[in-house]
């Protein structure tokens, strides 16, 4: 993403244990393509206020091709992960996710006695990923410890399993295989004007995950699977399907949790206005954008969870890389389910999804894009 020094580098063996899971058959040939063949991590250190993570991955045609897609009686989709997970405590808190990964979708899980935050993002769109293409994942986070701290951030791979529509994305048992770390004085130090400008906005008013905010994400993480509709129509039932949920529901005080699609060109300022108009608790942003200057074209998902919606933006535009288009895609969240009838409706809106049996609804943006409807 940035042209500046690699911090570590690493080629991932193929070979990995054999183990079983609850949801799906757990192969040796699932384990050799889910782990890329060449991970390289970098860490940037930003006025010792934002610690970027940087990995980019890459597979083999020969890995993508010995994939087994779908599970056991071709249900569900298996699915590549990969997670940041800060050592201990609450010194590094994520403030951006960005990736080029096919449907990337970021979960927070927030820190608890065993460690700091982790953040994961799920490859929905495993079947779109190309040979020898470099794919990124990059947090920023928000350090807020002393310089006597010393926080580590480990990347790691994992397999996840998707059980398609009705059911959720749940993290393969015994998958989880580190591949590389930083620690605090890994990290490529920098204090020039640019970084007091992109962290000055997180120095004026940091923004700090409170238990109130935490219990806003799903603690057990589990995401409504849908990377298995491989049709407009599947998606079009999925959408008829959240209408009618949602319309069945009953009006009551108890926020639930909902993730809203948005049309093409709602702008960010009319997304503050539809949060306060339709009294909208959003957790998380995501936005979609094209680099400045690509001829490739590839799109990267950009996500963030502060309430301060365009806080961010500095880290975005000036850390993260210039982007050329960025469009806010979807939001999640908590509100009420008669606010939700009422922003159903109207056009800045293209579908509205509910929590369901403990499952956390996510966007849909990128199927969207892949069927390549507009409302």
């Amino acid at each position: 993403m940035r042209n500046k020094k690699t911090i570590m580098a690493l080629c991932v063996s193929a070979s990995l244990l054999l183990s079983t899971s609850a949801f799906a058959a757990y192969t040796p040939d699932l384990a050799r393509w889910a782990m890329p063949d060449e991970v390289h991590l970098e860490g940037f250190n930003r006025a010792d206020v934002i610690l970027d993570t940087n990995a980019e991955l890459s597979w083999t045609a020969d890995q993508l091709s010995g994939f087994p897609v779908k599970g056991q009686l071709g249900v569900g989709r298996f699915l590549p992960s990969f997670a940041y997970q800060v050592d201990e405590g609450r010194e590094l808190q994520p403030q951006v996710m960005v990736s080029n990964l096919p449907g990337a979708k970021f979960t927070r899980t927030p820190a608890d006695k065993d460690g700091g935050d982790r953040i994961k993002v799920s490859v929905l769109g495993a079947a779109y990923l190309q040979a020898d293409m470099d794919y990124t994942f990059y947090t920023g986070w928000q350090f807020s410890g002393s310089k006597e701290g010393k926080p580590k951030v480990t990347l790691s791979s994992l397999q996840e399993f998707d059980q398609g529509a009705g059911g959720g994305i749940h993290e393969q048992t015994e998958t989880e295989r580190a591949l590389s770390g930083l620690r605090w004085k890994q990290f490529e130090q920098s204090s020039t004007q640019r970084d007091k400008e992109i962290t000055a906005a997180f120095n004026r008013d940091p923004f700090y995950f409170t238990r109130e905010h935490d219990e806003t994400f799903a603690n057990d993480a589990i995401l409504k699977g849908y990377s298995s509709m491989d049709s407009k129509a599947a998606l079009d039932q999925y959408k008829s399907d959240a209408a009618k949920r949602l319309k069945a529901a009953q009006d009551c005080c108890s926020p639930v949790r909902f993730a809203i699609t948005l049309n093409k060109y709602v702008g960010f300022n009319k997304v503050a206005e539809l949060a306060k108009d339709y009294r909208l608790n959003i957790t998380q942003y995501y936005a979609a954008g094209e680099r400045m200057g690509s001829s490739s074209k590839d799109e990267y998902t950009i996500s963030w969870f502060d309430p301060k919606w365009d806080r961010p933006f500095s880290l975005i535009s000036k850390a993260v890389g210039g982007f050329a288009t960025l469009q806010v895609t979807e939001l999640e969240g908590t509100a009420r389910v008669d606010d939700l009838k009422r922003i159903s409706s109207i056009p800045e809106v293209n579908v509205v999804d509910m929590e369901d049996r403990g499952k956390r609804p996510t966007g849909v943006y990128w199927l969207n894009k892949r069927f390549s409807e507009s409302k």
